[in-house]
């Protein structure tokens, strides 16, 4: 063992020879001692900031002169502000404008006029919002701003209402500068945006940096960093770090092979293939000692500083040293067949860009069919119809085997098509909530609804598309109310619920050619509100209005999205769940829906906004919360049945629910999906299912099969009784897809994979957070697929250049 000892002291000598060590070693006390002064401090947040908190200074200016008499609140706001601010706000909510105003003649038929000061340069609209933001920051930092008779009744919420119940004569000046904001943000809501808890002040030295400063609590600032951190360090520190151990260590191994080195070394009692491997882990505990210095001081310098105790920095040590090694393994094997440093250089250079091309090429094609993935597949009628990831909406055409588009986006220009199929190449579309379609049995109508986020002046609102044929023939019928999250099925009919809460009863016609002829009925305040768009599904929105009834409750409660709403059609109520508390309403004798019940379940975490996913079936609701806690209910008491956790690292994405109630399928974003047999409640089993981890999206149709969609495109039927796949939907591929599966994935799969050991470092450094803390949203959390890959690919990568080069080597005459 000694022998090989002191090879591995000889070659880290040799490196040490080269100085290059030292001066490394230099360079990163520099970095330290530059980075050490920075560090970032806790405060609350008090501060408006121009138009990120006032979108419209106009109206609020129009708001506060005209309210200031028959609102005290907004009077003694009014009078606090500035005199010359004061008179400025009185001009616009008087003449709309200054009474001067500038525009160039080329930019009068194109542009509205500007308000500009007196005497000065044409001002902008965020110019307003600035001044206002500055006077309301005058006031805010008042310490009379409170009177209590004036707050008397009025609402506030819990965090102004604990500062106001604490003696406000004894907050200290931050705390007191927080009240004053929550209560200007009170009285002048909406056009005053919330502030955010806390605010994140940078600072260098004794010197604020304005620009790192951002309205954020510590614990935010924390997740962000831990996520950000080691991608940066891969992806430019450690390129540089990289590319500097390889020049340093490229000529350890050819100067073994020169007149009198090599014969030296042969005459001891060892073998050729430990002299090699020795001389390898020489080069990479040279490597060790620079690695172990730049990120334990980095380490060290953000938990002191920052308050970031991060363990991806400590992780990258490992991972460091082990993707140099990937990188010197090649080195090595080149050194041993040329015998020549530059050449080392030259082709480990070339293998690096290689891995880059790889690892950039199936990345794109990656979120290319990340992108065109179904998420949904439903039956409607005869037919089965399928979402895809940005909403578009296709029919399985049983005769071509293929899916067929029935609602798309459409577009002004075809170049914005092209656009955004471009971009589909480039980065992952934002995950868009997937409405379910439904089908009315009586008068075999079918209902979609979409987004309508590429129509221009849509503002991204959903769209209501109807058919009343077989082959599912969809009419656009225009946008509906604001932010609806769904459309169910009922006893009573077809129910769609707004994003505020409010239920609406749909009742069209028997066909679509009554509803285009029927004349368009005047907006009254009863009516739901739509779009303002001047698009061309505009006469549509405007007719769908009298099809819409409002049906309830008095009292509604806001939904998130289409996860946290769920139909029970045994009792015929829908469930909605928000902050914590789940709400039944039923019918009452004017059919209208009222609060039946409500129960507050318990999450586990103090998070008020943690995400829920929630479906519900038979006598059993299913709550399945971000943090990965799944809570059953009885539905017709809300009694807390069963606790469950599957994942520990990866939030549901899915909840489906069997008609019967006898199956429950969970979703998780890696990709897997866990089932619940009600009739075995004890636990929730990994399903036995062909492609775990491709798993899209999941529903079960009336005969309660699982309708899965798997391997982007394909969608299956599947008997969970038996496991038997009674069906598979499996579209013929085009080339695109094609080459991805049976050549870049399989090819990405093998080959070595060191840019991505990042992913690694950010697994492993919030593995343990995420089992322990109840309070971390995993919706919150970066997930990536398989991210173990780079480790086993890159050992056996290493693992195979090591052996091979130990082969030539004991295979060449010297």
């Amino acid at each position: 063992m000694r022998p090989y000892l002191a090879i591995i002291k000889d070659a880290f000598r040799a490196a040490l020879a080269t100085r290059v060590l030292y001066v490394l070693l230099f360079l990163i006390t520099i970095v330290l001692v530059v980075v050490a002064p920075l560090h970032v401090y806790e405060t609350l947040d008090w501060q408006i900031v121009g138009m990120e908190h006032i979108p419209d200074a106009k109206s609020l200016a129009k708001r506060m002169v005209e309210q200031r008499e028959r609102q005290p609140i907004i009077g003694r706001i009014f009078e606090r502000l500035p005199d010359a601010l004061k008179t400025e706000l009185q001009q616009q909510a008087t003449n709309g404008a200054d009474p001067e105003t500038s525009n160039s003649e080329d930019d009068e038929a194109d542009s509205p006029r500007r308000p500009r000061r007196r005497g000065g340069p044409p001002r902008r609209f965020d110019e307003s919002a600035e001044d206002l933001a500055k006077g309301l920051n005058t006031i805010i930092e008042q310490a009379d701003f409170y009177d209590a008779e004036l707050w008397k009744g009025k609402f506030l919420n819990d965090e102004a209402q604990q500062l106001v119940d604490s003696d406000v004569n004894k907050l200290s000046e931050i705390q007191r500068k927080r009240l004053n904001r929550l209560l200007i943000t009170a009285a002048l809501a909406p056009e005053i945006q919330p502030a955010s808890s806390t605010y994140l002040d940078t600072y260098y030295a004794i010197w604020r940096v304005p620009f790192l400063s951002a309205p954020m609590t510590l614990q935010q600032f924390g997740q962000n960093a831990t996520a950000t951190i080691s991608f940066i360090f891969d992806k430019f520190v450690l390129s540089i770090g990289l590319f500097i151990a390889i020049l340093v260590t490229s000529n350890m191994i050819p100067e073994t092979f020169e007149p009198g080195s090599l014969n030296l070394l042969l005459s001891k009692p060892i073998h050729r293939w430990a002299l090699l491997v020795s001389k390898f882990l020489g080069g990479c505990a040279f490597v060790s000692l620079l690695a172990v210095y730049l990120f334990l001081g980095i380490w060290i310098w953000l938990g002191l500083a920052v308050g970031i105790w991060d363990r991806a920095m400590l992780w990258s040590i490992p991972l460091y040293i082990l993707v140099f090694a990937i990188y010197f393994s090649v080195s090595v094997l080149v050194g041993v067949i040329y015998r020549s440093a530059v050449v080392s250089v030259i082709l480990t250079a070339l293998f690096w860009a290689f891995c880059f091309t790889i690892g950039t090429v199936y990345g794109m094609l990656n979120l290319k069919m990340e992108n065109e993935r179904l998420v949904r597949a439903v039956d409607l009628g005869d037919q089965v119809v399928a979402y895809d990831a940005i909403q578009r909406l296709f029919i399985w055409n049983k005769d071509q085997k293929q899916w067929e588009s029935r609602i798309k986006p459409t577009f002004d220009d075809p170049g914005q098509e092209v656009g955004i199929g471009i971009a589909m190449f480039f980065g992952e579309m934002p995950p868009f909530p997937v409405v379910t379609p439904s089908f009315e049995p009586t008068q075999q109508h079918a209902f979609a609804m979409g987004s309508s986020i590429f129509d221009p002046g849509s503002m991204g609102q959903q769209k209501l598309h109807w058919a009343t044929d077989s082959q599912l023939t969809f009419t656009d019928l225009g946008v509906v109310p604001h932010a609806s999250v769904h459309l169910f099925h009922t006893k009573s009919g077809m129910i769609l619920v707004g994003g505020d809460g409010t239920f609406y009863r749909l009742s069209l016609p028997k066909s679509i050619g009554e509803v285009e002829n029927s004349p368009s009925p005047p907006a009254t305040v009863n009516q739901p509100n739509t779009s303002t768009s001047t698009n061309a599904s505009q006469p549509a929105a405007i007719k769908l209005t009298q099809y819409l009834t409002k049906c309830g409750p008095k009292e509604p409660q806001a939904v998130s999205g289409p996860e946290s709403v769920a139909y029970h059609a045994p009792s015929d109520e829908i469930f909605i769940y928000r902050r914590g508390q789940l709400y039944a309403y039923s019918l009452n004798d004017r059919q209208e829906y009222q609060l039946a019940r409500q129960k507050a379940v318990e999450s586990g975490s103090s998070d008020p906004l943690l995400s829920c996913q929630m479906a519900t079936g038979g006598d059993t609701t299913l709550l399945v919360f971000g943090n990965g806690q799944i809570v059953s209910l009885r539905s017709n008491t809300f009694e807390e049945l069963n606790g469950y956790r599957c994942e520990s690292r990866s939030p549901a994405m899915q909840v489906a629910c069997s008609p019967s109630g006898h199956y429950f399928a969970i979703l998780f974003r890696n990709g897997r999906t866990w089932i619940l047999d009600t009739e075995q409640p004890e636990q929730m089993t990994l399903a036995n299912l062909a492609n775990q981890g491709e798993h899209r999206g999941v529903y079960f149709d009336d005969q309660n099969q699982l309708l899965l969609c798997h391997s982007f495109d394909r969608v299956s039927r599947i008997d969970l009784s038996n496991g038997q796949t009674q069906e598979m939907l499996a579209p013929k591929s085009d080339f695109l897809k094609s080459s991805y599966r049976l050549v870049m994935r399989p090819f990405y799969k093998i080959c070595p994979k060191p840019g991505e050991f990042y992913k690694l470092v950010n697994h492993l450094s919030t593995s343990t957070d995420t089992k322990v803390s109840t309070d971390v949203d995993l919706m919150e959390t970066q997930n990536y697929q398989d991210p173990w890959s780079p480790l086993w690919t890159g050992l056996g990568f290493m693992t195979a250049c090591l052996i091979l080069a130990c082969w030539i080597f004991h295979l060449s005459d010297y």
